[in-house]
Order: C-alpha cells, then sequence, then structure tokens
C-alpha cells in the first residue's frame, strides 16, 4: 500500500499530512479525539430539516428546534438544555433519553405528539428500555391533558 499525503506527493516527512488522519490543533492534539464540548448559540433551528448529522458532544442551550426533522442521524452525545422540541420529528435517529425528558414541552397535548414520535423512533432502533420510558411519560401527559380538559381553565379547553 502507497501512502499519499493530501497534496499528492509520496514525502512521508509529515505524518500528519498522511491520507485518513485527523489534522492537528494548534495543541498537536488530534481534532477527531477532542473532549472539549462545542456550543451552538444563539440560533433558532426551528422547521430545519436534519439529514444524517452527528453533533458529537455538543452543547445547545436556550435552543428553539420547533417543528425540526432530524433523519438517520446521532445526537446520542449531544446535550440539550432548555431547548424547545415542540412538534420536532427524529427518524432513525440516536438521542439520549434523558436529554429529551428534560427539554418536555409544558403542553401536555405536545407532549403527547412528541412522546409519540419518539417511541416510534426508538422502537425502529430497537431500543426497548427507551420506548418504555417514552410510554411511560406519555401516559402521564395524557392523564394531564385530560385533567386539564375536564377542568376547562385554560383558553385551549374551552
Amino acid at each position: 500500500m502507497i501512502s499519499r499525503n493530501i497534496d499528492g506527493t509520496g514525502d512521508e516527512s509529515n505524518p500528519a499530512k498522511k491520507w485518513g488522519q485527523a489534522p492537528k490543533n494548534q495543541d498537536g492534539n488530534d481534532n477527531s479525539r477532542s473532549r472539549v464540548k462545542k456550543e451552538i448559540n444563539n440560533c433558532n433551528f426551528s422547521y430545519a430539516v436534519f439529514t444524517r448529522v452527528y453533533f458529537k458532544k455538543v452543547k445547545f442551550t436556550d435552543r428553539i428546534f420547533t417543528g425540526a426533522k432530524f433523519f438517520d442521524s446521532n445526537l446520542r452525545d449531544a446535550e440539550f438544555i432548555n431547548c424547545n422540541l415542540e412538534y420536532t420529528i427524529f427518524k432513525f435517529t440516536l438521542i439520549n433519553v434523558r436529554e429529551v425528558l428534560r427539554n418536555l414541552p409544558e403542553r401536555p397535548n405536545v407532549k403527547i405528539l412528541l412522546m409519540q414520535n419518539h417511541k416510534a423512533n426508538a422502537n425502529s432502533l430497537g431500543n426497548t428500555r427507551a420506548v418504555r420510558l417514552y410510554l411511560l411519560e406519555e401516559i402521564e401527559a395524557s392523564k394531564e391533558h385530560l385533567r386539564r380538559a375536564n377542568k376547562r381553565n385554560e383558553a385551549y379547553y374551552s
């Protein structure tokens, strides 16, 4: 096997430039193994479509994802803090259950839709533990939805 540098030459004097190796940062560390979390701030991802994305160690704080769609993506190592996930859709997407459950919408009818989607997504990936957790949360949201509908104290239910 012939090893080539990025510039196409066979010179092995700079091994960091070899094909297939991650570039080094200023400290000489491999960027692909960085343990520093990346933060995305001041962005509104409403109705965005994400296909085959991989947010490795990314921290989203106070972000809006209303109506966003994630297809065939990996969000397993992403962290969501106080994010709006209302009406988002996830298909064949890895996501940590804990991150979803700590960013649930306040309104129970919207929470039900989100839990149904995550339940179907987890089922498509064979994650039975997550399916069970989403189902339990969906049942609680359904109960709360019926309680609020019975009381009719909110404009939505009147």
